[in-house]
């Protein structure tokens, strides 16, 4: 209890530290979006700014880019069924997809990570694996989806539209592509959204599965 109340306390005076200006350690952490050379620049303004106190080591790399298995609590994948998701990348969308993703807020619903050539997909609020897809790099930098798997045994939805939905994070939460949520013919929902709310924390326009 000691401990726990220590470090929330050490973490509001951290907060406390960095609304008048003051970097600390757990400020430190790599955006999504950053490049290696713009994320080396700011770690060594960082160590030239703490100096040689005890702040002056490398930051925590939990809530850091690129994302990893250990950048979030996680439960180790069940039995998975093969889905048919197939996909090829450019280079700059596979370089998104290593960076994965962390969840910042209980909207974001989903943690991702590259590892092994492998993207595995688990859910936030659980860490349950939900979706993982092996890649092949290609010579141009590129990668290409060789296999794609979905953990649990739903018989109301199909394999298809498992793979569409994993079609949906990838390409959304990862690569923004505005891609319309899938919604399932037989979901029913009090209010509009309410169910890609519930999965991807996201307000997408909406597209019933398999319209034409």
């Amino acid at each position: 209890m000691i401990a726990r109340m220590s470090k929330s306390l050490r973490r509001l005076l951290e907060l406390a530290a960095e609304k008048i200006g003051v970097r600390t350690r757990s400020s430190l952490t790599r955006q999504r979006n950053q490049s290696d050379a713009e994320w080396a620049a700011e770690v060594q303004a960082f160590m030239q700014e703490v100096g040689e106190g005890p702040e002056a080591s490398l930051p925590d790399p939990g809530r850091s880019y690129p994302a990893t298995s250990q950048s979030w609590k996680i439960e180790p994948f069940v039995k998975t069924a093969s889905v048919p998701y197939k996909e090829t990348f450019t280079s700059e969308e596979f370089e998104k997809l290593k960076r994965g993703l962390v969840p910042e807020a209980m909207e974001d619903k989903w943690f991702i990570y590259f590892e092994n050539a492998e993207l595995f997909l688990h859910r936030s609020w659980t860490g349950k694996g939900v979706f993982r897809a092996r890649l092949k790099e290609e010579a141009n930098g590129g990668a290409t989806v060789i296999e794609a798997a979905c953990a649990g045994q739903d018989p109301e939805l199909d394999e298809e539209y498992k793979a569409e939905l994993l079609r949906f994070v990838i390409g959304n939460l990862l690569l923004n592509r505005q891609l319309p949520y899938p919604k399932h013919p037989d979901e029913k929902e009090r209010v509009p959204g309410m169910i890609q709310h519930s999965f991807s924390g996201t307000g997408y326009p909406e597209k019933t599965y398999r319209d034409e």
